[in-house]
């Protein structure tokens, strides 16, 4: 239906700056999305951009001054959801229901967590700010001084591509975001620092952008599977992983993310994501599963930023 916009149901994970949908930070120049990429480099819009598995680790703090974005959504606010359903029944076409699993869009305050994690690794950051269909978290300190609350209205020119619940879409728009810095990192709520980052891992003076992959092979075929697959086919390579990164795809087995869990606390990589993909979360061990995550994001980042309310702390069991 024109003026909606549901998100596609490939969690897909690549590269951010290629306009797929990822799980790095990434660093991104305003107005300038495509690229063309070639073995070990690559040309986004005639920037230079190195490919690399390894993270800087000299720590300078100069260069170019960075903000960061983030985009977040309570999926379980009543209106939201009654917004969210209405638009799926208006749909001219059929909707695949892990566009609108309860996973995809609830909140389990990965947020606050990040902001934790980015204050405590990454301090040289200038501004934050949030996209959002006008929801603010109740625990956010909206008063801060460096975050900017930035509502859909303010980036789609076409108020009839509105409301929209594809987060290709509102990546697609970030650019247009008023004041934002020429460089900035781009968040889901669920991608957090795990360890010390400079501007020199993300932008560098030799080679220009740095661009940091999951190590998996991409989808091989351009002829089957989504259209999400079939573009990345056209990367025939197998991308190397390193230290730096940790991805968790959040699903009902308790062991096995109790065990990853503690393997990303020993690892203390430079970046981790914690991927809800419990879907609608109401059995026993899916809420033994939040609570281990609550717990594990507690331990890891204990000390509130300045962008939490005071005497606002996070409950203690799943929300």
């Amino acid at each position: 239906m024109p003026g909606s916009q549901i998100s596609p149901s490939t969690n897909v994970r690549a590269a951010r700056g290629t306009g797929s949908r990822l799980h790095l930070p990434s660093v991104l120049q305003k107005g300038r999305k495509s690229a063309n990429i070639h073995g070990r480099s690559a040309v986004i819009r005639g920037i230079p951009v190195e490919m690399t598995s390894n993270i800087g680790v000299h720590g300078s703090l100069s260069g170019p001054p960075f903000d960061a974005v983030y985009s977040w959504v309570d999926g379980a606010d009543p209106e939201y959801r009654e917004q969210l359903v209405r638009y799926q029944r208006q749909e001219r076409r059929e909707v695949d229901g892990k566009s609108i699993c309860p996973s995809r869009f609830r909140d389990n305050e990965e947020f606050r967590y990040s902001l934790r994690s980015l204050e405590r690794y990454a301090p040289w950051i200038c501004n934050v700010y949030l996209i959002t269909n006008g929801q603010i978290p109740e625990w956010l300190n909206d008063t801060h001084g460096r975050l900017k609350i930035v509502r859909h209205e303010e980036l789609f020119t076409n108020r009839d591509d509105l409301p929209t619940f594809n987060s290709h879409a509102i990546e697609s728009h970030l650019h247009r975001i008023p004041g934002l810095s020429e460089h900035y990192l781009y968040f889901n709520d669920d991608v957090f620092l795990g360890n010390r980052v400079y501007p020199e891992d993300f932008l560098s003076e030799l080679t220009g952008q740095r661009v940091y992959f999951e190590g998996w092979d991409l989808p091989s075929s351009m002829d089957d599977g989504s259209a999400m697959d079939r573009a990345l086919a056209y990367t025939p390579a197998r991308l190397a992983t390193g230290p730096w990164y940790s991805f968790l795809m959040v699903e009902a087995d308790l062991e096995r993310v109790c065990r990853r869990l503690r393997e990303i606390a020993g690892l203390r990589p430079k970046f981790f994501c914690l991927n809800d993909d419990l879907g609608p979360a109401t059995s026993r061990e899916a809420t033994m599963i939040r609570l281990e995550l609550r717990a594990f994001l507690n331990c890891y980042f204990p000390e509130p930023s300045s962008f939490e309310k005071l005497n606002h702390p996070p409950p203690s069991g799943p929300t």
